[in-house]
């Protein structure tokens, strides 16, 4: 791509706000290509204006090392006698200096549910949710 192109694409993207499938569209490349030259230029904008290379992501703890960790909090709360829910582990893991995400601590708190003393605290969507208010029952 020429450097007028390249331009373009980021003109595309960021000023006018288009979608990799729209900019890819109008500048007659593939979706690939607007996405790596998108890339390329954050990157490069990055390092003009902090003078360095962007850092790397940090690694991502897999989850079956955050799993005993997972049932230690989960027995902590079942003595406490508090709900097990997601919001709870969460808290738990910051309190212990570990970011935990709404998905992964969904994921643990899915695995472990079965084994808490509470049948379940989980807030129920549906038709078994709501009662009848009258008429026939």
């Amino acid at each position: 791509m020429t450097g007028r192109c390249r331009e373009r694409l980021i003109e595309l993207r960021y000023v006018e706000g288009q979608s990799i499938a729209a900019t890819a569209q109008i500048v007659g490349v593939a979706e690939a290509t607007v996405k790596r030259h998108t890339l390329d230029a954050v990157r490069a904008l990055h390092a003009t204006l902090a003078g360095t290379a962007r850092p790397a992501r940090t690694p991502v703890t897999p989850l079956a090392e955050l799993r005993p960790a997972a049932y230690e909090i989960a027995a902590e709360i079942a003595e406490a006698g508090q709900p097990w829910n997601r919001p709870a582990l969460i808290a738990a893991f910051a309190a212990r200096g570990i970011a935990l995400s709404r998905d992964r601590a969904g994921v643990l708190v899915r695995e472990i549910r079965p084994y808490m003393p509470e049948a379940s605290n989980a807030v129920r969507y549906g038709v078994g949710a709501r009662r009848a208010t009258g008429g026939a029952q």
